[in-house]
């Protein structure tokens, strides 16, 4: 999706999804990688997933890699892979995000980004709480 105004797209850039994806564009971009050799997979499992699949699995210039958005839809493009006899690792990267527990459903393990969920929680509570009460700040207990 395009942004309609400059409104969406702040709104976008401040997504972790839109974070993803930029980090991920950045890094081929410094190690002079085609755009097409990793590819942010950010879809759901359905019958125009897997036909969008077919087709870029098909080609010549298909991705090497897949960063998936989050682990659940990395557990379901490798169920889709598997059924196009792709091999993951052998063939084709995957890493999921969130190291959630879809990970452990996965037929073959799964790298994924871990999310200091506690730690983003706390840096959005002090944001907010900065903005109300300057200069003070939340202390967490992490047990």
């Amino acid at each position: 999706a395009k942004p309609d105004d400059i409104g969406d797209q702040v709104q976008m850039e401040r997504t972790p999804y839109y974070q993803i994806i930029n980090g991920c564009n950045l890094a081929l971009e410094k190690r002079d990688l085609p755009e097409a050799s990793l590819l942010v997979w950010s879809r759901n499992d359905n019958y125009d997933t897997a036909i969008d699949l077919e087709k870029m699995m098909s080609g010549a210039d298909r991705p090497t890699a897949f960063v998936c958005l989050t682990d659940y839809y990395a557990v379901t493009l490798m169920m889709h892979l598997q059924k196009m006899r792709v091999k993951v690792p052998e063939d084709v990267s995957l890493i999921g995000f969130g190291n959630t527990p879809w990970c452990e459903l996965a037929a073959t393990p799964l790298t994924s980004m871990d999310i200091k969920m506690g730690k983003m929680a706390e840096l959005v509570v002090n944001e907010a709480y900065r903005k109300i009460r300057p200069g003070q700040f939340i202390r967490f207990n992490r047990n």
